[in-house]
């Protein structure tokens, strides 16, 4: 089996800042629906330790992990600056046992457009998320 890599080509994506929202990811060309946009390793906290976690800046950047042992991860690469929309064009897809979330686009998205996820791991889910959603 080929090895996945970690980045994709380096005009895929770039990372730019987003008015309003900070750092975001812009995509570098149009991207195909289904495409693995990108794939980033993770670092897994223990749930022993996610309270150390919730008092640094962290905690901005971890989400659940694995519902099983209640462990939450922290993306590394662009992973973890792919920000929030409850109509988003990407989803993440966990490898648990490979510790990589695989980035994968949900429609065809145009070139200089956001990349965004939906926190609540589900595309559809409206339910309210811990800070004000920009546009």
């Amino acid at each position: 089996m080929a090895a996945t890599p970690l980045s994709p080509e380096p005009s895929l994506l770039r990372v730019v800042p987003v008015p309003g929202k900070g750092r975001g990811v812009r995509a570098g060309r149009r991207l195909s629906c289904g495409e693995v946009v990108d794939a980033a390793p993770v670092v897994v906290i223990p749930s022993r330790q996610r309270r150390m976690v919730e008092q640094t800046v962290l905690a901005q950047f971890s989400f659940v992990w694995d519902d099983e042992t209640g462990s939450t991860a922290v993306a590394l690469g662009r992973g973890s600056l792919f920000n929030h929309s409850y109509e988003p064009n990407v989803a993440a897809e966990k490898r648990i046992a490979a510790r990589m979330i695989h980035f994968i686009a949900l429609r065809e998205i145009e070139p200089g457009e956001e990349l965004t996820l939906n926190y609540h791991g589900d595309a559809g889910c409206r339910d309210p998320i811990w800070f004000e959603v920009k546009p």
